[in-house]
């Protein structure tokens, strides 16, 4: 291996390191998610400026992407509540701000590293809730166009299980 495949390799390792951690929103620092609301901790104006939406009998609150680290990619967290008798689970979700965009969950390996990989379906118990924040399931936008800065608003289209497509607006905040 030449001085310059070696050190290709090792730069190529570190930025694969770094989206893993940056793209997923691993971590905690100021802004990061409370437990269980897939919302930055802040006050009730931040959590007032989050998107909200309901069809069926599923309610999507707490919606907002942090601010990206790495201008390609950016995580999704919001919240879904299922008021229904009936389980359901997202599969998908798109938007125009992306290129791609998945589900994902945020596994751990015996060695103790947090990887990131894409689920077909999240489940939403009925007369339960799905929460998508760091460290947990999320969403991944990826292959971003145009750089996403705090202010702007993405239209995200939730795709469930059972058929049902929610719209939100989902602000981008900073972290």
């Amino acid at each position: 291996m030449t001085r310059f495949t070696r050190r290709t390799t090792a730069f190529a390792a570190a930025g694969i390191a770094a989206f893993t951690l940056t793209g997923c929103g691993a971590g905690a620092g100021p802004g990061a998610p409370d437990s269980g609301t897939g919302a930055p901790s802040g006050s009730a104006t931040e959590d007032a400026r989050k998107g909200s939406a309901a069809e069926g009998g599923l309610e999507v609150g707490g919606a907002w992407i942090p601010e990206p680290a790495n201008p390609a990619t950016a995580a999704g967290y919001l919240t879904v509540r299922n008021v229904g008798d009936r389980d359901d689970a997202l599969v998908d979700a798109e938007t125009p701000a992306a290129g791609t965009t998945e589900v994902h969950t945020t596994v751990t390996a015996d060695s103790g590293a947090k990887t990131m990989e894409a689920v077909e379906r999240a489940p939403v118990p009925a007369g339960g809730e799905l929460v998508l924040e760091s460290g947990s399931y999320h969403l991944m936008l990826m292959e971003l166009p145009e750089d996403l800065s705090a202010g702007d608003t993405v239209a995200l289209t939730l795709h469930f299980e059972s058929g049902t497509e929610i719209d939100v607006d989902t602000p981008v905040l900073e972290r």
